[in-house]
């Protein structure tokens, strides 16, 4: 499917911000925008209020938009939303009917990752299985409603992992906590599953908060 301009200024706007051209609390002036990105101020409107209600951008009176800042409280809600969701993904799961080779499959894939020697490469190759681990448990979760809401707040998640100073990103360090996860779910074990998966997110924000306030 071909982008829409208003998808094109979305991805050109949250690259200018991933990038460093603006920072949290700096403003996004439609017309700046729309010079830069050599569009009309229409489909930058649009994209504005598409990132402000994944929360990478702020309306403030008489200011406009400009780049969210995420302060910790924020980021503990989004997180126990975050662990409260992914809990019951797991444990539906496990009432899935499919082989449980898919999660098998994934764990194995986990644990070549782990052996790759060169940093990058190690780097990249978690990112697209994490992804993995996260397409896998959505389309594992026998509730659609409850897989799209799951996806919703990962995507929420990862945009600001993208933007914001205040989260560092941990692509492997989560590893085992995941490989945890996918081994309760291949077990058909309900309880440990869920308890597993809020465990993990539980572990995501206490590195995050260890990261943003060092003892």
């Amino acid at each position: 499917m071909a982008q829409t301009l208003s998808d094109k200024a979305y991805c050109g706007i949250k690259k200018l911000i991933k990038e460093g051209k603006y920072l949290p609390g700096m403003p996004l002036p439609e017309q700046e925008l729309s010079d830069i990105l050599g569009m009309s101020r229409t489909p930058i409107r649009e994209a504005l209020q598409r990132l402000q209600e994944e929360m990478i951008v702020d309306v403030k009176p008489r200011m406009g938009a400009v780049v969210a800042t995420l302060d910790l409280s924020q980021l503990c809600n989004l997180y126990e939303a975050r662990e409260a969701i992914e809990g019951m993904v797991a444990r539906l799961n496990c009432r899935k009917t499919n082989n449980v080779s898919v999660y098998r499959q994934l764990l194995a894939d986990y644990t070549e990752v782990q052996k790759l020697p060169d940093e990058e490469e190690r780097r990249v190759a978690f990112d697209e299985i994490n992804d993995r681990f996260i397409s896998t448990l959505a389309a594992g979760c026998v509730n659609p409603f409850l897989a799209k809401l799951y996806l919703s707040i990962q995507e929420k998640v990862h945009s600001l992992h993208r933007v914001s100073h205040l989260i560092p990103i941990f692509p492997d360090i989560g590893a085992m906590e995941r490989m945890k996860v996918l081994e309760a779910i291949a077990d058909k074990d309900e309880q440990r599953a869920e308890d597993l998966a809020r465990y993990r997110i539980r572990c995501c924000l206490k590195r995050i908060l260890d990261a943003a306030m060092p003892h």
